[in-house]
């Protein structure tokens, strides 16, 4: 039976197995990572004595495996000590200079574009991490920061949400004013006073004119208190975050 080589998409080394495994995974002798056996690009001693006068095979193709930043992604939030806050450090690390490994023998440019976006997934999370304590006194400074960070959002949502029911108590007074006239026009049908008529079209021009006035103001403030209000959120989970470390 015939002996086929390829090369190890992890750490590009070569590694011979027999021409029944093509199509199977494998251990990589080298490196120990599970890869799969190509069917093509493959170079066999029999069929390179059998055809001299053929052309060489093609590089293999770059594959790099995206688990590990999946992995790195999911167990992020989960670490509460600053020793697997440091192991994590080190494995983001490790991937990191894979994924440039890769990055540099890729000769595809389909599989650059996903590891382009891979590693800027990692830089991420790497950014994330950078922000968790790395000691108990790194963690009582970190905590105070933003347990001030978080006063000053609610006073600030607080704030908006005065100034919008303010912008609500205003529309009200004034539709509570509208259609008064001094004149006794053909819609002025009810005096409501001595010498004050209500006009009941002039009314709802009045009254949709205030509700268009209203919702103008409201908009910008409804957003800055969503805004707000997911940045409270994230504060939050940061903070429950922090707190579980030790």
């Amino acid at each position: 039976m015939s002996t086929i080589i390829f090369h190890c998409p992890e750490c590009t080394r070569r590694v011979a197995v027999a021409t029944n495994g093509l199509g199977f995974d494998l251990a990589c002798p080298h490196c120990g990572n599970t890869v799969p056996v190509p069917w093509e690009n493959l170079s066999s001693e029999a069929q390179g004595q059998a055809n001299p006068a053929e052309s060489p095979a093609a590089p293999p193709r770059v594959y790099h495996d995206s688990s590990r930043v999946d992995k790195l992604a999911n167990t992020l939030l989960e670490l509460c000590s600053y020793e697997a806050l440091g192991e994590w450090t080190r494995d983001a690390k490790q991937e990191q200079d894979k994924i440039s490994e890769a990055l540099e023998r890729s000769n595809d440019g389909a599989e650059t574009s996903r590891l382009t976006r891979i590693s800027g997934q990692l830089r991420k999370l790497v950014e994330i991490a950078a922000f968790a304590p790395k000691s108990p006194a790194e963690k009582n400074l970190l905590l105070k920061k933003l347990r001030q960070e978080k006063k000053e959002i609610v006073a600030k949502k607080r704030e908006t949400t005065m100034a919008m029911a303010a912008i609500r108590q205003e529309a009200r007074q004034l539709s509570a004013g509208a259609g008064k006239t001094g004149l006794l026009g053909p819609n002025a049908l009810i005096q409501i006073g001595q010498g004050d008529f209500y006009d009941s079209s002039l009314a709802a021009r009045q009254r949709r004119g205030i509700r268009q006035q209203k919702e103008v103001a409201l908009a910008p403030l409804e957003s800055k208190k969503a805004q707000l209000e997911q940045e409270l959120l994230n504060l939050e989970k940061r903070l429950l975050w922090v707190e579980r470390f030790e």
